[in-house]
């Protein structure tokens, strides 16, 4: 994996497209105040600013791939159920090995990762699935039961079915991980949008000069001048849902909390019975966030909520 960039802006994406915008259009309304002070700011300056920022726009972002893992989850979701299923009819095939051995012939089979597999721990189903083909495939005649030439026990399809449910499993999995890892294509993102923030630094500190004396001008030129214009406080709001994974059931006595990068206030709230908050006049921003649950993994992550937005966030509280 790439090493991913640091952002030189201080702020959120979205944001900092919005920020570039403005003092682009900023740029080019007062240009020629710009061109007294230095000859390179032209009319293709501004069209050169707008394309580079059409582009950084335009190459994929982790939206972009959180919005396709999402739906290679809820897939993977559908197979898992099918390779559980699999699983708990190949148990019941090896009840035909004598008692006194089938604990220990569950184990080979897999069986032992079958709990955190139920629990949607896609690595456990991986492990699970590869124990379960292998038996079936070193214990056949075993499983089959054949006398007098009629199958007793599994059916002469099911090694297929198990097969083909596995690698469909497996396969998805491979996709969802390589849709939900970060790597070239945000560092390419990053790196452009670090180039332009460059550029908007330069038109900055020329503006010091270029608008001496004018105090509201040169405000059209400070980034956190524009941020505020362009993503106002309190501007937005964030529902909450916390629920059980399993069941979809009201995460009641869970503990959420959330901060604001850059801000060193601690936010805790208390989920009550219906496992829903709703914040109003919420402040846009990047927000790290987590929320612990006795019993259950402590699940977390950032949020980002964009200016004027409604923003949603489901956390799911799996089973430890």
């Amino acid at each position: 994996m790439a090493n991913i960039p640091d952002p030189n802006y201080d702020c959120m994406q979205s944001e900092f497209y919005s920020v570039a915008e403005t003092m682009i259009g900023n740029l080019d309304t007062n240009l020629a105040k710009f061109k007294a002070y230095k000859g390179k700011y032209i009319a293709q300056m501004i069209t050169d600013l707008e394309q580079e920022l059409a582009d950084a726009q335009a190459l994929p972002d982790d939206d972009v791939r959180s919005g396709k893992g999402e739906q290679l989850r809820v897939q993977l979701e559908v197979l898992n159920t099918k390779c559980l299923n699999n699983q708990q009819d190949l148990k019941g095939y090896i009840d035909i090995f004598p008692e006194a051995e089938r604990e220990s012939q569950y184990g080979i089979a897999g069986m032992t990762n079958y709990r955190k597999a139920a629990n949607k721990n896609w690595e456990f189903t991986k492990t699970m699935v590869g124990n379960g083909n292998d038996f079936i495939l070193n214990n056949t005649v075993v499983l089959s039961d054949v006398v007098a030439g009629v199958n007793q026990n599994m059916p002469d399809t099911f090694p297929t079915q198990y097969k083909n449910d596995a690698k469909a499993f497996t396969d998805k999995y491979a996709e969802f991980k390589l849709a939900t890892t970060t790597g070239v294509g945000t560092q390419s993102k990053i790196l452009a949008n670090n180039a332009l923030n460059d550029k908007l630094s330069d038109i900055h500190n020329d503006s010091l000069k270029a608008c001496r004396g004018d105090a509201g001008l040169l405000n059209l030129f400070v980034f956190d001048t524009v941020l505020k214009m362009v993503s106002p406080p309190g501007s937005s709001s964030l529902n909450i849902n916390v629920v059980l994974d399993e069941t979809g059931a009201a995460g009641t006595g869970a503990v959420f909390t959330y901060q604001k990068q850059n801000d060193p206030v601690l936010h805790t709230l208390n989920i009550d019975a219906t496992g829903k908050i709703k914040l109003v006049s919420f402040d846009p921003g990047k927000y790290k966030w987590t929320c612990t649950l006795a019993g259950r993994i402590v699940a977390g992550g950032i949020k980002e909520v964009e200016t004027g937005v409604d923003a949603k966030l489901e956390v799911r509280l799996k089973l430890v």
